[in-house]
């Protein structure tokens, strides 16, 4: 990904090509520049941004982040394509603050299904063996950034599965928006660190075109079904 930076009242940050996770220390001083000073307006503009990964999402939040803690305010310019599409389905498009969507409307082959009904929050079933020398976690309802106490009783399954494999199928799970996908990375850290091997199977509907647009199969063994 190339970066370039225009100086001025409200700096301008250019994103080109590809976010990704190899872009980690490159993203780096855009976020510390995010929480320097306070009542400041800073600018990303992604029109020739044309792919962002699950980690790119974080890093999203993580800029969003850092101006609400400095005081400032952060605006997204002119996503386009697939970098829209996926702020759609991760619902990062509610979070921040996007001005000059040029894209036009999705064509008929690339509408998305419609919303399932709306439940609240998110619920994490008990840890069951699997018969495979492995153990399954149903997660069902919507996971988003409300979901913090969910998210603990998710680390302390990963935590209760170590050495083994955790499967968390993902068949009931109607919605997730980008914190619901950073906090599946953060769960994939954990099962990393305690010799657990993750699964996420089953994924249908919105979660699956997030997970399939965020590529998180790069990063997590993603399977139809389990």
């Amino acid at each position: 990904m190339d970066i370039s930076h225009i100086e001025g009242p409200e700096p301008v940050y250019r994103l080109a090509g590809k976010l990704s996770f190899a872009d980690n220390e490159a993203m780096r001083p855009v976020l510390d520049d995010m929480g320097t000073g306070t009542g400041r307006t800073l600018i990303l503009d992604i029109g020739q941004l044309d792919y962002v990964d699950s980690f790119g999402i974080g890093l999203f939040l993580v800029a969003l982040d850092e101006v609400k803690k400095a005081g400032n305010r952060l605006v997204v310019r002119n996503p386009q394509g697939a970098v829209k599409r996926i702020f759609a389905l991760s619902n990062l498009d509610t979070l921040l603050t996007i001005e000059g969507e040029n894209t036009p409307p999705l064509g008929p082959s690339a509408k998305l299904p419609p919303l399932a009904p709306i439940h609240n929050g998110l619920t994490i079933g008990p840890v069951v063996a699997d018969g495979e020398d492995g153990f399954v976690v149903m997660l069902t309802g919507r996971f988003t950034f409300n979901d913090h106490e969910g998210f603990e009783a998710l680390l302390s399954a990963i935590e209760s599965c170590a050495e083994t494999t955790l499967t968390l199928n993902l068949k009931g799970l109607e919605f997730m928006d980008s914190a619901g996908l950073s906090m599946l990375l953060i769960a994939r850290e954990e099962a990393a660190r305690n010799n657990t091997h993750l699964v996420l199977a089953s994924p249908s509907g919105r979660v699956s075109q997030l997970l399939d647009l965020a590529a998180i199969d790069t990063l997590v063994d993603v399977r139809e079904q389990r």
